[in-house]
């Protein structure tokens, strides 16, 4: 049963993904930016041939930050710091053995300042917390680490430390402000009376269908019938009331469990004696075999498409073909009657598109129509079933 998520949590998540996202446009935006300045220094000392490798550091760290945001997780942020750290000792290398001073190309940031913009790639807006942490430790490692080995004087990466210090405070604010919302606001009643609302409409919509199946059914034969009930009709009549009676009410409901078990050839006979006569081919068997909930909507929906044929088709017999394959049951209902127009449905059409379509998607199945005006129609539905049934058939 599908659960709504508080309208807080979504405002959280919103919040997270928006930081995130708008740290990668910065980190897009300053390796832009060093790489145009980079290039505009060697363009500017009349050597553009020597620029081909620093400037290869900061579009391979800016290929990384494009796979990252469109893949995010763990694995890809540890990618990008790793081929970021990599780049930022690259680029300082090439930068000494051309005898130039790194930090006289710098303008707003360096590739440093990228790194510690990883953000929440994985784990929430404490992970962004995390990540931000990990990305400015490495770029003033690498800075560092780098000046240390060929003996440049020890200048940190003031850049990265601004922009990992700003990110890090406001991610953990995030997460900070998450955990006492949530001690704040005790969401398990929330979340109950979601579920409690859910299911709700889930009974009214079956309520609905019951209706239709039992009550209008029963009152047309009332209407349209010989004028004395036969054996059979009261017998249809008095197990239509046993299934009303289990939806009367939620306590009724759950002292039945569910309403009363139909059986595939009962509802055959059933429209054989209503003067319909049904061909049946194929793996009948196979129905009872399914879960009881898949089988109850799935003999729900045969009996509705053959009411159909009934009531609409203007033809007196109609074929039930059952196939099953590894992973599906798949039934096919079909006439030569007069057809439709599927579009044509208006949507307080309950036969359709509650007592078939809606409660085969409900049990996670499909229902596909073929019908068109003097060609008769087709329906096909079609369940999942346990890989235990596909080993069976």
């Amino acid at each position: 049963m599908p659960l709504r998520v508080p309208p807080r949590s979504i405002a959280a998540g919103f919040r997270l993904q928006a930081a995130t996202r708008a740290g990668w446009v910065l980190a897009a935006v300053v390796l832009i930016e060093h790489g145009v300045v980079t290039a505009e220094y060697f363009l500017r000392e009349g050597s553009p041939e020597l620029m081909l490798t620093p400037l290869l550091t900061i579009v391979c760290t800016g290929a990384m930050l494009a796979v990252l945001a469109l893949w995010p997780g763990w694995l890809t942020a540890v990618a990008y710091l790793t081929l970021g750290s990599a780049a930022i000792v690259g680029y300082i290398l090439e930068m000494v053995t051309l005898e130039i001073d790194p930090g006289r190309i710098v303008l707003v940031g360096t590739i440093g300042t990228a790194i510690v913009l990883t953000g929440a790639a994985a784990g929430g807006a404490l992970g962004g917390a995390v990540w931000s942490l990990v990305g400015t430790f490495l770029a003033e490692a690498a800075v560092i680490g780098t000046q240390h080995a060929v003996g440049l004087p020890i200048q940190p990466d003031s850049y990265a430390l601004l922009i990992g210090f700003l990110y890090f405070s406001t991610y953990l604010l995030m997460w900070f402000s998450d955990r006492t919302q949530q001690q704040l606001v005790d969401t398990e009643p929330i979340a109950a009376e979601v579920q409690r609302e859910e299911h709700e409409r889930q009974r009214e919509r079956r309520a609905a269908v019951v209706v239709h199946e039992t009550v209008l059914r029963d009152l047309a034969l009332i209407a349209h019938g010989p004028l004395s009930l036969t054996d059979y009709d009261r017998a249809r009549l008095r197990r239509d009331l046993d299934e009303i009676r289990a939806w009367r009410s939620p306590a009724d409901a759950d002292a039945h469990g569910h309403v009363p078990k139909s059986d595939f050839y009962e509802i055959i006979r059933e429209f054989q004696w209503s003067g319909l006569s049904v061909d049946v081919g194929g793996s009948s068997y196979m129905i009872d075999s399914l879960a009881p909930a898949d089988r109850e909507a799935l003999l729900g929906a045969i009996r509705a498409a053959l009411d159909n044929v009934l009531q609409h088709s203007g033809c007196t017999t109609a074929e039930v073909f059952i196939d099953h394959g590894t992973d599906r049951l798949t039934v096919m209902v079909v006439d030569d009657g007069h057809g439709f127009d599927p579009e044509s449905i208006a949507d307080d059409r309950l036969g359709i598109r509650m007592a078939i379509v809606r409660r085969i998607e409900d049990q996670g199945g499909s229902v596909t129509l073929w019908s068109s005006p003097g060609a008769g129609t087709s329906v096909v539905i079609s369940l999942p079933v346990s890989e235990t049934m596909g080993a069976f058939s």
